[in-house]
């Protein structure tokens, strides 16, 4: 955010604005998903950003049933269905 605020090709961003519906893969309801950042540059360019550790960007290993593996793959599912 610090980033954000002393950039010079920053002209405005937002925190959590806006909400982009998707269903999940895992239980194929519907859910809101809201980025963590929009931003505008000075060049008219808009950007979504979102943050997310960089464990749930990659695809498990193996599957397994312990809790663990289980909830990483569904994080990782989850994530990749909110790519655009």
């Amino acid at each position: 955010m610090k980033y954000l605020d002393v950039h010079s090709e920053i002209v405005k961003w937002a925190s959590e604005e806006f909400c982009i519906p998707y269903r999940s893969p895992i239980d194929r309801r519907m859910h809101r998903y809201f980025p963590d950042f929009w931003v505008e540059k000075s060049n008219g360019e808009q950007l979504v950003i979102e943050v997310k550790p960089k464990q749930q960007l990659k695809p498990p290993k193996k599957a397994s049933k312990a809790n663990k593996e289980i909830f990483k793959r569904n994080a990782y599912v989850r994530n990749q269905s909110k790519k655009v």
